[in-house]
């Protein structure tokens, strides 16, 4: 499938692009399964994750519930679960933190709130991002004092981040990861430049719409959704261990064989985060 006859969705955004080329190709680790064609129903039976909410840390749910946010970004609380899911990221004031495939910035003003002015946030779009589905977005966001610790970076994802951005503590690239795949980004490119990226002991979050097990990396552009045992199999090789998994994004009633855009984003997800070890 082209570029042409993808929805790519970025961070919540939707677009049909038109006119462009065919992604280069993908390596795929290996799938133990092929699962049944998104059109036919669910391709297996196992044993779903339910939900399992977390206890939001108090400077989460703060900078949540923050009075100056845009209510463009509190439609999207709820089904980011966002001081859910700032509390599994374990963001503290000061830290130097990288957001990959930032798109307009919901992710990336979370996390800037939460470091403060003694952080920085780097946020990574790539050309095709910011011509077709960005389009000015992040700039207008960034005009705001409280963003003035965020570094907008323009960058391909092979080498998303600048020669400044070294020793971080985190780097995320949440529902994106996928992105990069139907994009065919070189991905071990990417993780060897997240890995050199992070200090020892940073931490990588990736979270995404998860697939049925043994889904192909092929099918990445039509369903925006990956298997969650590639994403590790692909991370890990680049050097990281697996660190803390979590189940607030979890919803066994998703069949996940719907492309995630056709379900208005409300799937079953998976949250990952994966550890630089220390020597």
């Amino acid at each position: 499938m082209t570029r042409c006859a993808a929805i790519l969705c970025l961070s919540g955004l939707l677009l049909v692009p038109v006119g462009c080329s065919t992604p280069t190709a993908t390596t795929e680790p290996t799938a133990a399964t092929e699962p049944t064609d998104p059109e036919t129903g669910p391709a297996t039976s196992e044993a779903r994750p339910k939900r399992e909410p977390i206890e939001p840390s108090a400077e989460a749910q703060a900078v949540v519930d923050a009075n100056d946010r845009p209510e463009s970004d509190r439609r999207i609380d709820e089904r980011r679960r966002a001081a859910e899911m700032l509390t599994f990221m374990q963001v503290r004031p000061g830290m130097k933190v990288a957001d990959l495939m930032a798109g307009g910035g919901y992710t990336t003003e979370l996390l800037a709130r939460t470091v403060g002015p003694s952080g920085v946030v780097y946020a990574q779009n790539n050309a095709f991002a910011l011509e077709n589905i960005v389009k000015g977005g992040l700039d207008k966001r960034l005009q705001r004092e409280v963003v003035a610790n965020v570094v907008a970076v323009a960058a391909e994802l092979e080498a998303p981040l600048p020669e400044a951005a070294t020793g971080l503590d985190l780097v995320t690239i949440v529902f994106s990861y996928h992105d990069a795949i139907a994009l065919g980004t070189d991905v071990a490119a990417l993780n060897k430049a997240v890995f050199e990226a992070l200090a020892p002991g940073g931490r990588f979050i990736v979270i995404d719409h998860a697939a049925p097990d043994g889904t192909p990396l092929s099918k990445a552009e039509a369903l925006h959704r990956l298997d969650e045992a590639m994403v590790v199999q692909q991370v890990t090789e680049a050097g990281f261990r697996p660190g803390r998994t979590s189940d607030f994004l979890r919803d066994p009633a998703d069949a996940r064989t719907a492309p995630s855009f056709k379900v208005g984003f409300e799937t079953d997800r998976f949250a990952l985060e994966f550890i630089k070890p220390q020597s």
